[in-house]
């Protein structure tokens, strides 16, 4: 891993950006929820001396409006349902969070709306 001035190896994950099984919560394993990527580091294995301290923020939707992950649950298993159509092709789709079904965005004619 190359750090550049001012990172720091994560020491949650020790810089694999994969979770470490202490930090998993009893209620992830219980609703299969168990993240992907550690929770401090968001899977880049490392931070600069902010996010040492507090964390990196997460990131829930893309600029352009696209959904990355549920607010709700945390999780990043997102769905999508298409709800109408012109020719087959989509003008109208409805995404949503597959573990907890909360609706994350609405796109619609080359927009988002949430």
């Amino acid at each position: 891993m190359d750090l550049e001035d001012g990172e720091v190896k994560c020491k949650q994950c020790n810089g694999t950006g994969s979770p470490n099984n202490n930090t998993v919560k009893e209620y992830e394993l219980r609703f299969n929820i168990v993240p992907k990527v550690c929770d401090k580091c968001q899977g880049t294995g490392k931070l600069d001396w902010v996010e040492n301290i507090v964390g990196k923020k997460l990131k829930y939707y893309e600029n352009d409006g696209f959904p990355l992950r549920c607010k709700k649950c945390n999780t990043t298993n997102i769905n999508t349902k298409i709800i109408d159509s012109i020719d087959r092709r989509p003008t109208e789709i409805l995404y949503f969070c597959n573990n907890c079904e909360k609706e994350l965005a609405y796109w619609a004619y080359g927009s988002f709306s949430h």
